[in-house]
């Protein structure tokens, strides 16, 4: 299994900038979230992990995310967490970026294009990692995170 020791070099060594505070220092603080997604037959689909627990947030698929710890950028967290939780393989010529600073939940959400759906070993948190078709996305994820769906619509030219 692949692990990103150097959050810092890792960071360096994309285009996106970080755009919310640099570090959190409670638990409870901001959190970032990530959202890979590839395309094939002119459809867009998205990487979602089904949590092991219904405790983790119920037995929908969701958003890779988690707390901004100590010393992690934004964008740092957001790539940890879609390793971690989706399995998510940074690749150098991916360009990460800020989909949204989401003021209401405390998460800035970023997405990047993919080249295939090749992902690693996820974390035990995730009882496993499903590609959905954006638009059937937008209906059978959480609930409250189906916004972020319809900005990344949005982003992508999809949608008004």
């Amino acid at each position: 299994m692949k692990t990103f020791k150097d959050f810092t070099s890792l960071a360096q060594s994309f285009k996106a900038k970080p755009t919310v505070d640099n570090t959190a220092t409670k638990k409870d603080g901001p959190r970032a979230g990530l959202l890979p997604y590839y395309i094939k037959d002119n459809e867009i689909y998205i990487a979602f992990m089904v949590p092991s627990n219904p405790k983790f947030g119920g037995d929908k698929p969701q958003i890779a995310k988690g707390h901004i710890e100590p010393g992690y950028t934004a964008i740092e967290t957001a790539i940890k967490e879609g390793h971690e939780e989706l399995g998510y393989i940074h690749q150098h010529h991916y360009d990460v970026r800020l989909l949204w600073n989401d003021a209401r939940t405390n998460i800035a959400w970023y997405f990047v294009k993919v080249d295939d759906t090749t992902l690693d070993k996820h974390c035990w948190e995730t009882k496993q990692v499903v590609w959905i078709e954006i638009n059937k996305a937008e209906k059978t994820i959480r609930e409250w995170q189906r916004i972020v769906i319809k900005v990344l619509k949005r982003r992508l030219g999809l949608s008004r």
